[in-house]
């Protein structure tokens, strides 16, 4: 089954939605996933100093060591995943489960929350939500469409870079290819995408340029 990305207003309301009904860990999990991009097995698999200092304070990234393409990678963890690792760290404490060496994402038991588990939580978010074709892929899903979108407003104003190939790497895909086909779209369409972007920006800033000089603007965004 086709499964889809979700927006940032989704991950807000999903993430809200699992507090409500007392998933705080899943909700953790979840963000970590939109924000930072990791698959959930390789989410799951981190230990509490992958993320924690031992004094408790949070790393400035989060060391990603079981990855599937067998490559080890760090994110640094943007600042609206504080608030809710310190949840989390605050969480594990009561339950004495805050074990610098042991896993981050556990359960009632002390065993590491599993992948089923994961999904079971997310889709009861999701079906009081009424979101349908979502699953433990949409929240990286979410995460790899609004990274392509940051570099390719980079890339519109003159830096050079690719963007489907930030994504692959900073996601841990083994090529650019296998990166699209995960978006939803192929390289060819991403490149004509891209030229249509960059040739709008430039209409605009001619146009501004233009203004700025007592003439008539003639570029704008659509």
């Amino acid at each position: 089954m086709w499964v889809r990305p979700i927006t940032a207003d989704e991950a807000a309301r999903v993430s809200h939605r699992m507090q409500i009904r007392g998933d705080m860990i899943y909700s953790v999990l979840f963000l970590m996933q939109f924000l930072c991009g990791p698959r959930v097995d390789e989410a799951l698999a981190l230990n509490v100093k992958d993320v924690f200092e031992r004094s408790g304070t949070v790393r400035r990234s989060i060391w990603f060591k079981r990855t599937k393409n067998g490559e080890p990678r760090s994110i640094p963890v943007p600042s609206e995943l504080l608030p809710p690792l310190a949840k989390l760290a605050g969480y594990l404490n009561r339950r004495g489960q805050m074990v610098y060496n042991g896993a981050l994402f556990v359960k009632g038991g002390g065993l590491r929350i599993t992948r089923h588990n994961a999904y079971y939580h997310y889709r009861l978010a999701y079906i009081d939500l009424g979101m349908s074709s979502c699953g433990t892929h949409s929240p990286r899903k979410g995460w790899a469409t609004l990274a392509y979108e940051h570099y390719a407003r980079r890339r519109a104003v003159g830096e050079a870079l690719d963007p489907l190939k930030e994504v692959a790497d900073t996601g841990g895909w083994k090529s650019i290819d296998a990166c699209a086909r995960y978006i939803g779209f192929n390289h060819a369409n991403a490149e004509a995408c891209q030229s249509e972007i960059n040739a709008k920006f430039e209409t605009a800033r001619r146009g501004t340029e233009g203004e700025a000089h007592g003439g008539v603007g003639g570029g704008r965004f659509r």
